[in-house]
This record gives structure tokens, C-alpha cells and sequence, in this order.
């Protein structure tokens, strides 16, 4: 309904939830409280892309601002069957540093710095990712470098792409934000612009692709 009505500003403290309560919906809140006390509750609103990406980044700092491993202060959500992440090093280029893998993800001789995969992600041989936020279902094909970018949902990332290197490039073919992020879905590759979940099988063998 929000979507639909050309007034709305579409922020959720501004319409969403007031209009919820003008209409006497039921609503419930979480209680903004660290249980522990040692440092202030976490919040982040992440209300544009900028925000969404280094709210997530900050997760995997040296001190992050919400632990994630706390088993007193539960971080519940939807979890999927999924197999363990899969590390292959074929050579001397694998390395991992300041990096999150979800289940389901494989990696196969490539290096990850300062990079979230979520559930589904395969990255082929030889790649390079720093800054990487791959959302569920990617798939980066080998020999591929991408830095400071978003990949949404189900992109598949050709053998060779270069993404965050030239940002005249990135702006003919993606979207580029002011500080320079890279944003990437599948319509901008060619690839359709419905919403697949990425927790959907992937096919095991993608044309092209190389281990």
C-alpha cells in the first residue's frame, strides 16, 4: 500500500509504522537494550545504500559494534539448510583476510579482503574481491576482480569481470554512488529483473565457467 501511495516519503518511522497505528494494526517492538551493559544497544539505520554496506563491512572489523557469536545475545533469523562453506586451493593466489562465509558458499582458489558472501555464493578460480558485499545466489566467474561493490541477489559475474576499477566504466554499465560503491543486479547484466530468492538450488555446472 506504502509503495503504491505517490505522498508517502516510504520510511517506515514516518508512514509505515504511523499508519499502522492510525489503523489500530497490531504491532510489537523490540526492547533497545544490551543485556550485557558494556557498550550502548546496537542500532544503524540504513536507510540508503552507503549505509546498508557499511553496516554490514562493520561486522567483520577487529571490534565490531554487535557480536554475532554471542550465544546469550541471540541473533535470530531464517537459516536454510545448507552445507558448509567449501574452501579449494588450487594454487597460490587463495587467501582470506577480514572476510564472512555463509553456508552453501565455495571458493575456489581465490582471494577474499574485507568481503561478506552470503548463502549460495560460488566464486570461481582466481578471482579477486575486496570490499564485496555478494548477496545469496552469486556466482563470479573465474579470473574476475571486484572491488567496493554490492552484488545483488543471483548475479551471475562473467569469466573476467573488472568491477571498482574504472569508475567512467562501472557508471556505463551499473550504479555508482557518490563515494564511489558499485552496485550491481542482474537487469544490468542482462540477466532479467525478477527477484529470485538466493536460497534456490544454483545449477551445479554454469556454461563457460572454469573449476
Amino acid at each position: 500500500e506504502d509503495a503504491d501511495n505517490a505522498g508517502s516519503s516510504h520510511d517506515f518511522g514516518r508512514d509505515i509504522i504511523p499508519d499502522g497505528l492510525a489503523r489500530g494494526d497490531h504491532l510489537q517492538a523490540h526492547q533497545f537494550v544490551n543485556p550485557h551493559g558494556d557498550r550502548a544497544p546496537y542500532w544503524r539505520d540504513v536507510g540508503t545504500i552507503n549505509a546498508y554496506y557499511q553496516a554490514n563491512l562493520e561486522l567483520i572489523s577487529s571490534n565490531p559494534p554487535m557480536d554475532l557469536y554471542d550465544q546469550s545475545w541471540a541473533t535470530l533469523t531464517s537459516q536454510p539448510q545448507l552445507p558448509p562453506a567449501h574452501f579449494v586451493d588450487g594454487g597460490d593466489s587463495h587467501g582470506t583476510k577480514d572476510a564472512m562465509v555463509s553456508g552453501g558458499c565455495v571458493v575456489i582458489d581465490s582471494q577474499l579482503r574485507d568481503t561478506i558472501l552470503f548463502s549460495n555464493v560460488k566464486i570461481h578460480k582466481g578471482s579477486q574481491l575486496e570490499g564485496v558485499l555478494a548477496l545469496p545466489g552469486c556466482e563470479i566467474g573465474a579470473g574476475s576482480r571486484i572491488k567496493n561493490a554490492i552484488l545483488d541477489n543471483q548475479c551471475d559475474i562473467p569469466d573476467g569481470t573488472v568491477i571498482g576499477e574504472n569508475p567512467a566504466l562501472d557508471r556505463q554499465r551499473f550504479t555508482v554512488t557518490e563515494s564511489g560503491l558499485v552496485v550491481v543486479n542482474r537487469k544490468m547484466l542482462g540477466q532479467g529483473d525478477s527477484y529470485i530468492p538466493g536460497v534456490i538450488p544454483q545449477n551445479p555446472c554454469r556454461p563457460g565457467s572454469t573449476g
